[in-house]
C-alpha cells in the first residue's frame, strides 16, 4: 500500500518550511545564498512583497502576508543582512509576547550585520517573550550565517556558519530547544535539500538555487494531508505559498541586496528579483494581485497538467533572461552609485523591478486564458 499516513498532532504542524543555506566557498561566485520554501495552509492569506523604513532605522524588504504585512517570513535589508524563519513546534504554545515576523521585521531595521541581529533577536526574546511555539531565525550576511532557535524567553544559537552549505526543516537544532519540542518534521526535505547542494558545491547560484525549490523528489500525491517528501510540496490541505532567494551584497548592500521572490508556488510560479534599492514594490505585488494571478495558472494546470512542463519551461526562459539582464543592471547601478548618482540607480533598479514583474503576471495571464481556451475545445 506503500507509505503509511499518520495524521498530524494538529493544524499547526502541518505548516512547515525548508531553509537553504550556501554561504562561502560553496557558492559559484562565494556570495552567500540563503534560501526558504514556505509551506502553509493551501486557503491562507496571500503572499505580499512589503518594504519598509522607520526614522534612523534600516530600509528593509521582504515576504509577509495581506493578513498581516507587519510580519515578515523573508527579509534583507540594506546593511547586506538577509533573514527567514522556520516552525519549531514545541509542547507548549505560549499565548503572550511577540510575533516571531515581527521579532524578524523589527531584527532587520537595527542589525547591520548577520550576528547584531541574532543579539537583537535574543534581546527581544529575552525582555519580551516570542509568541505561538517556538520559530528558527537564520540569520546571515556576506560574512557568516547563523541560526537562532526561540521559544517562550528562551533561545539558543546554531552556528556561525561559514564557508559550508547547511539546510534544516521543522526540527530543533539546538539542545535548549530540543528539551521544549513536541513535534519533529521535514528531515527528509533538508536532507534532500543537503543532498542537492553537496552534489554542486563549488557551483551554487541563484538559478541553481530555483532548481533545488522546485524540486520534486517524488511525484506530488494531492492524497497526502501534508507532503513531507519533497522541496516544492504538494498535498491536500499544505503545500508550498511561497519561495525567496537571497543574497546579501558586499560593496553595494543599500541598492543590490537581492530578494528573489516567488509569491505562491514556485514550480508553477515565477521568481522576480526584488532589490532593496528600489522606491517602491510593484503595484501588483504589494497587494494580492500577483498571488492571485499565479493561484488561477495553478488551478488551471492541475485541471490540464499536460501543460506543466510548457509552463515550467517558459518561467525558466524568463528567469534566465531576467539574470543576464540583472547582471549588466548592476554593473551600470554599481557605476552609478561610485559617481554618487545614488537616486538614478534607484530609479534604474526601481523600473527594471517593475517591468519585470508586471511581465510576470501578464504572461501568467495570457497563459491561463490560452490553457482555459485549450481545455474547452471539443
Amino acid at each position: 500500500m506503500g507509505e503509511k499516513l499518520n495524521a498530524p498532532p494538529d493544524f499547526e504542524t502541518m505548516n512547515g518550511c525548508t531553509v537553504l543555506i550556501s554561504q562561502g566557498r560553496p557558492s559559484a561566485n562565494r556570495r552567500t545564498i540563503l534560501v526558504k520554501n514556505r509551506d502553509i495552509a493551501s486557503i491562507g492569506s496571500p503572499e505580499i512583497m512589503v518594504m519598509g523604513k522607520t526614522e534612523g532605522g534600516n530600509k528593509y524588504l521582504g515576504m509577509a502576508t495581506v493578513e498581516n504585512p507587519a510580519s515578515l517570513t523573508i527579509g534583507i535589508n540594506g546593511k547586506g543582512v538577509v533573514a527567514n524563519k522556520a516552525g519549531r513546534y514545541c509542547k507548549e504554545v505560549n499565548a503572550e509576547g511577540v510575533n516571531s515576523g515581527v521579532i524578524m521585521q523589527r531584527a532587520l531595521q537595527s542589525a547591520g550585520s548577520a550576528e547584531e541581529m541574532v543579539n537583537i533577536v535574543q534581546e527581544i526574546v529575552r525582555t519580551e517573550q516570542q509568541s505561538k511555539r517556538g520559530f528558527a531565525y537564520t540569520c546571515a550576511d556576506f560574512r557568516e550565517a547563523y541560526v537562532v532557535e526561540a521559544h517562550k524567553q528562551t533561545s539558543e544559537i546554531y552556528g556561525p556558519l561559514a564557508d559550508t552549505v547547511f539546510a534544516h526543516g521543522n526540527y530543533a537544532l539546538t539542545d535548549k530547544i530540543k528539551a521544549c519540542e513536541k513535534t519533529s518534521r521535514g528531515h527528509q526535505r533538508a536532507k534532500r535539500a543537503q543532498g542537492l547542494m553537496e552534489q554542486f558545491r563549488g557551483d551554487l547560484t541563484v538559478p541553481f538555487m530555483i532548481r533545488f525549490c522546485r524540486d520534486h523528489e517524488q511525484p506530488p500525491d494531492p492524497a497526502y494531508a501534508w507532503d513531507d517528501r519533497n522541496i516544492c510540496t504538494h498535498g491536500f490541505g499544505t503545500d508550498t505559498r511561497g519561495s525567496g532567494i537571497c543574497l546579501p551584497h558586499r560593496q553595494y548592500p543599500g541598492l543590490l541586496t537581492v530578494f528573489w521572490g516567488a509569491v505562491n508556488q514556485p514550480c508553477k510560479t515565477p521568481y522576480v528579483p526584488f532589490y532593496v534599492g528600489i522606491k517602491e514594490v510593484p503595484a501588483g505585488y504589494a497587494g494580492p494581485d500577483a498571488y492571485d494571478t499565479f493561484e488561477a495558472l495553478s488551478v488551471a494546470l492541475e485541471e490540464s497538467p499536460e501543460f506543466k512542463a510548457v509552463v515550467r519551461q517558459h518561467w525558466e526562459a524568463f528567469e534566465f533572461q531576467t539574470m543576464r539582464e540583472a547582471a549588466f543592471l548592476e554593473k551600470q547601478v554599481a557605476e552609478w552609485a561610485d559617481r554618487g548618482k545614488h537616486s538614478d540607480a534607484e530609479a534604474k533598479l526601481t523600473d527594471f523591478v517593475v517591468e519585470k514583474a508586471e511581465r510576470a503576471i501578464a504572461d501568467a495571464r495570457k497563459m491561463t486564458a490560452k490553457i482555459s481556451q485549450e481545455r474547452f475545445i471539443p
